[in-house]
């Protein structure tokens, strides 16, 4: 069982479509460049980062969702990537500049 399960949304609209979407948002980059990140900072820890299709809040993503904490998250960039596995999963805090609100 995982300590952590991430979910990374990648789903691609069509980018004429009326909503966007993550996965035209570089998420795929960001997905892998978390998974790697957390294998060599937390390697003793079982977090697992996987794609996801549609978590529907792509008009605030990249979306990302940790379970089972249930809290979520707006990922758009390497640094937030950095950011997210240093504050969220090594040190324990609550990351709230990337937090997304609660609905």
């Amino acid at each position: 069982m995982y300590e952590k399960h991430i979910f990374v949304c990648e789903n691609k609209r069509d980018p004429f479509a009326p909503r966007p979407s993550c996965g035209l948002k570089n998420a795929t980059a960001l997905r892998n460049s978390m998974k790697d990140l957390v294998k060599t900072s937390c390697p003793s820890r079982k977090i697992r980062v996987n794609m996801s299709g549609c978590l529907d809040r792509c008009e605030e993503g990249p979306s990302v969702v940790v379970y089972p904490d249930a809290k979520w998250f707006k990922i758009e960039n390497e640094d937030q990537v950095k950011q997210f596995v240093q504050e969220y999963l090594i040190e324990g805090k609550s990351a709230q500049s990337l937090a997304m609100e609660e609905k």
